[in-house]
C-alpha cells in the first residue's frame, strides 16, 4: 500500500472545524515510523481529543492512512518563504501502547470481530485499529477469521480482510447473516468434476492411490467424553460432503448421500502395557488405519481413540483427496462444537453449509471454458525457459520412491519466529511466505548458481473469485500448485521486495494455471520443477478438548510410489510456536549431509534478516535521498552495481523535499529516505554522519564516474554511504556522498 500525505491532509481539512492540516512521518514512535498530523482550527477543535479526530477519519481513509497522533495547533510554523516549516513542528508525544490503552470496541460488531481476532491469533486483547497481519495473521488465518466471524453471525470475506485489516475497518463492511448457526442447506450428492490438483494426484500416484492421506493426532484433555464420539463422527460425515466421496471404476468421482456416510470409530485400550509396548501398539494400529482407506469402496476417513495409557489420544485420518490443511482446522472446530452439543444434550447441528466442493469445482471448470482466466495466458507461457533443476549427489533417474524418502527438519529460534510473523511483515507490508521464499531464493542461488529458478508453489486455493461463493467452512482438497520464478538479488532489502513483487504479480494467486492447462485448449506449459514449497501456517495446538495437536504422523504415501518432486520444502509453525522447515528428499539421490547443509542455510539467512533487521527496526544497506526527479533514472542505472537504492520525491521542489525529510536539518546533519516504489522509508533516531566524502556540482555528472567513485568507498569496514542530491537553483545541483555510521533504519509500510 502507498501512503499519500496530501490525501490525508485533504481528509483532515474536510472535517468540521479544521482550517488547515499538515501530515508528516515521524521516526520517533516507539515501534518505528508513524504518521503524525498537525491541525489548525476553531476553538472547539483545540479541545478535541486525539482519538475523536482519528475516529472521524475512519471511513474517509483506509485504516493504514489514519495518523497515529493528531495534534491541534493554534497555527502552523512557516519558513521565510511562507512554506510550512516541518522542522519547527512540535515533537509528538508517543506513549507505549499497553492493554489499558488499546482502543476498545465501540459497537457490537466491533466487539464480535475483536473477539474473533483474539481467538484466531491467540491473543488476549486487540485494539480496533490493530492490523490483522501486523499481529501475525496470514492468508490461511484469514480464512479462519472469515469462518469464525460467520459462526458469530457476521459475513465478511478474505478480500475484505486484506483491504480492511483492522477491527474498525472490517466492522464498516461486515454484514449480518440472516440465520447464524441454524439448520443448513440440503446435503450434496452426485458427481464431482475433478479439479486440477485432483487430476495431478491421479497422474502422479498410480501405484497406491488409496494410501495418500493426511492425519491429525490430538492429545485429549479430561473434558473429552469418549461416549459421544460415534455420534460426532456421524455428524461430521453427514455435514461435510467430501467425507462421503467415492471413485467409481469408470473414474467418476461421486458423493454418496448422507444415509450412506461411513466414518468408522474404534477404541484401542492400552491399559497395562509398558511405555515401549504401548507406543508400538499405537503406531502399528495407526499404520493399519492409514493403509485401510479405499477410494472405491470406502471409507475415506477413520477415527481411533487410544485410551488406558497416559492422556487419551484421538487419531483422525482422511484421504488427502477429501481434505487439506484448512479442512483440518474446520474439522477440529466442528468436533469441539458437536462435543459441546452432545455433552449438554442438544441435537448435533453444525449450521448452514457453505458452498459445496462440488459447486466450486463446477464453477471453476465453467469459468475456464468461458475464458475467465484467458488474461493469464501470457504470464504462464513466459515460464518455459527458466531453470528447474537442482544438483543431485547421485546420478539416478527419477525422484526416488517414497520408501527411500527421509526428512530433515530445522527450527528457527522463538525470537526470530516472532520477528518473521509480526515485526518484519509489518515493516515490508509482506506476509511470512514472501520472507521464506526470499530465503529459499538465496539458498537456491548458492546451491545451483542460477540467477533465476522455477519452483512449484502450493497455495490454499480458496480464492474469492465469485461473489456468491463462500468456502470458509467447506471441507475438501482446494490446494493449488503452480510454477513460480524466484529471482536472486544481491541484498536482503531488494530480495524481499523482488520476491514480494513476484508473488503479487501472479494472477489470482496461481489458481488459473491448472485450470487453463486442464480445462481449455490453450497451450499452457506444465513444467516439472525439481523443488516444491508449501507453507502450512499455524494450527491451534491446544483447544477446549485437546492440549496438543500433531499434523501428519508419517506413512502418508505408498512406499513404492515415485515421488512427485526431487525435493519438497514444507514450512509451518510448530507447537512450541517456532517456525519449522522440513526438507523431504530421497537418500538414493541426495546425501543427508547435503540436505543438512541446505537446511541450515535458510535458518542462517532468515535469522540474519529476522534478528538483524528486527533489531534495527528496518532494512537497507545504503541510505539515499533523491530530491531532483530528473536525475533518478540515470543515477539508478549508474549506482545499481554498488547496491544503492534510489527513490524520488517527484512532484515536490527540492527545497520542499528536503523539508519533508524527517529530521534532516542542515545538509550533512542527518539522512532520511523516501522510496517511491514501496511507500515511505525513514531513518530512525539520531544519526552520526562523518562529513562529505565526495562533492560534485553540476547536472552533467557522469553516472558511471559517480558509480566508480561511490563504489571505491564501499570497502569492508568503511560504514554505510548516504547520497544526497540537492537542488541549488536553476541548472545547478549538488551531489554529495556521506559516510554514515550506525544508522538504524525504520520502514513505514502502510
Amino acid at each position: 500500500f502507498r501512503i499519500e500525505l496530501g490525501e490525508i491532509e485533504a481528509a483532515l481539512r474536510s472535517l468540521p472545524g479544521v482550517r488547515n492540516a499538515v501530515v508528516v512521518v515521524s521516526s520517533q514512535a516507539p515501534g518505528g515510523a508513524a504518521l503524525v498530523a498537525y491541525v489548525v482550527g476553531d476553538d472547539e477543535l483545540a479541545e478535541s481529543c486525539d482519538s475523536e479526530l482519528r475516529e472521524s477519519l475512519v471511513g474517509r481513509l483506509p485504516a493504514y492512512m489514519v495518523p497515529a497522533v493528531i495534534m491541534p495547533l493554534e497555527s502552523l510554523p512557516l519558513t521565510v518563504n511562507g512554506k510550512v516549516d516541518r522542522r519547527a513542528l512540535p515533537e509528538p508525544e508517543f506513549t507505549t501502547t499497553t492493554d489499558a490503552e488499546l482502543t476498545e470496541p465501540r459497537t457490537d460488531t466491533e466487539r464480535v470481530l475483536a473477539s474473533v481476532f483474539c481467538e484466531v491469533l491467540g491473543l488476549e486483547r486487540v485494539g480496533v485499529h490493530d492490523d490483522f497481519f501486523a499481529l501475525g495473521g496470514d492468508s490461511i488465518l484469514s480464512i479462519q477469521l472469515v469462518s469464525r466471524a460467520r459462526r458469530e453471525g457476521l459475513k465478511i470475506n478474505t478480500k475484505q480482510v486484506f483491504s480492511h485489516p483492522s477491527v474498525a475497518a472490517l466492522a464498516e463492511v461486515a454484514t449480518t447473516t440472516a440465520t447464524p448457526r441454524t439448520s443448513g442447506t440440503t446435503a450434496i450428492t452426485g458427481p464431482v468434476n475433478p479439479t486440477p490438483i485432483m487430476r495431478w494426484f491421479h497422474q502422479n500416484h498410480p501405484v497406491g492411490p488409496d494410501q495418500f492421506n493426511m492425519s491429525i493426532r490430538l492429545e485429549l484433555t479430561s473434558a473429552f467424553s469418549p461416549e459421544h464420539l460415534p455420534r460426532i463422527a456421524q455428524a461430521l460425515a453427514e455435514h461435510h460432503d467430501m467425507l462421503r466421496l467415492r471413485i467409481l471404476p469408470d473414474g467418476t468421482h461421486l458423493i454418496l448421500p448422507p444415509d450412506q456416510a461411513d466414518l468408522p470409530v474404534e477404541t484401542v485400550d492400552l491399559t497395562g502395557l509398558d511405555e515401549a509396548t504401548a507406543t508400538t501398539t499405537r503406531d502399528h494400529r495407526i499404520h493399519h488405519l492409514q493403509t485401510s482407506l479405499s477410494l472405491t469402496n470406502g471409507p475415506v476417513a477413520r477415527i481411533a481413540l487410544f485410551t488406558g495409557h497416559g492422556p487419551d489420544q484421538l487419531f483422525f485420518v482422511a484421504h488427502h483427496l477429501v481434505v487439506d490443511g484448512v479442512s483440518w482446522r474446520i474439522l477440529v472446530e466442528d468436533l469441539t462444537t458437536c462435543h459441546e452439543q452432545a455433552r449438554t444434550g442438544k441435537p448435533l447441528n453444525l449450521g448452514a453449509r457453505t458452498t459445496s466442493f462440488q459447486a466450486w469445482a463446477d464453477q471453476l471448470a465453467t469459468a475456464a471454458q468461458n475464458g475467465y482466466f484467458d488474461d493469464e495466458i501470457d504470464h504462464w507461457q513466459q515460464l518455459t525457459d527458466i531453470p528447474t533443476d537442482i544438483p543431485r549427489d547421485h546420478n539416478h533417474t527419477g525422484n526416488g520412491t517414497v520408501t527411500t524418502q527421509t526428512t530433515t527438519t530445522t527450527h528457527l529460534d522463538p525470537d526470530t519466529t516472532h520477528a518473521l510473523l509480526r515485526e518484519i511483515p509489518n515493516v515490508y507490508r509482506t506476509q511470512i511466505n514472501d520472507l521464506l521464499l526470499s530465503a529459499l531464493t538465496r539458498v537456491l542461488h548458492t546451491w545451483t548458481g542460477h540467477h533465476t529458478h522455477l519452483i512449484d508453489l502450493e497455495g490454499h486455493g480458496r480464492e474469492d473469485l465469485f461473489d456468491t461463493t463462500d468456502l470458509s467452512r467447506t471441507v475438501g482438497w482446494f490446494t493449488t500448485m503452480f510454477p513460480v520464478t524466484l529471482t536472486h538479488t544481491s541484498d536482503w532489502d531488494t530480495q524481499i521486495k523482488t520476491t514480494k513483487q513476484t508473488l503479487h504479480t501472479i494472477p489470482r494467486h496461481g489458481i488459473g494455471h491448472g485450470l487453463l492447462h486442464h480445462h481449455t485448449h490453450h497451450n499452457i506449459p506444465a513444467p516439472t520443477p525439481d523443488l516444491s514449497f508449501n507453507y502450512l501456517g499455524r494450527f491451534d495446538h491446544n483447544g477446549p478438548l485437546h492440549s496438543q495437536l500433531i499434523l501428519n504422523n508419517g506413512n502418508e504415501y505408498h512406499p513404492d510410489e515415485e515421488r512427485a518432486h526431487l525435493l519438497d520444502l514444507v514450512a509451518y509453525i510448530d507447537q512450541d510456536d517456532t517456525l519449522a522447515l522440513s526438507w523431504i528428499f530421497s537418500t538414493t539421490l541426495h546425501d543427508p549431509k547435503t540436505i543438512n547443509h541446505l537446511a541450515v542455510l535458510p535458518r542462517e539467512v532468515v535469522n540474519a534478516a529476522g534478528g538483524g533487521l528486527a533489531a534495527q527496526g528496518g532494512v537497507g544497506s545504503v541510505v539515499v535521498v533523491v530530491v531532483e526527479p530528473g536525475l533518478v533514472g540515470g543515477l539508478a542505472l549508474g549506482l545499481a552495481g554498488v547496491g544503492v537504492g534510489v527513490g524520488s520525491l517527484a512532484g515536490q521542489s527540492a527545497v520542499e523535499a528536503l523539508d519533508l525529510a524527517v529530521g534532516l536539518g542542515p545538509v550533512g546533519a542527518g539522512v532520511a529516505v523516501l522510496d517511491a516504489g514501496c511507500g515511505q522509508d525513514l531513518v530512525k533516531g539520531p544519526r552520526a554522519v562523518a562529513g562529505p566524502v565526495i562533492g560534485h556540482d553540476g547536472l552533467d555528472s557522469d553516472a558511471q564516474v559517480l558509480k566508480e567513485r561511490v563504489g571505491a568507498l564501499k570497502e569492508p569496514g568503511s560504514g554505510l554511504l548516504a547520497l544526497i542530491i540537492q537542488d541549488l537553483g536553476v541548472d545547478h545541483t549538488r551531489v554529495v556522498v556521506y559516510r554514515v555510521v550506525d544508522v538504524p533504519i525504520a520502514s513505514h509500510r502502510a
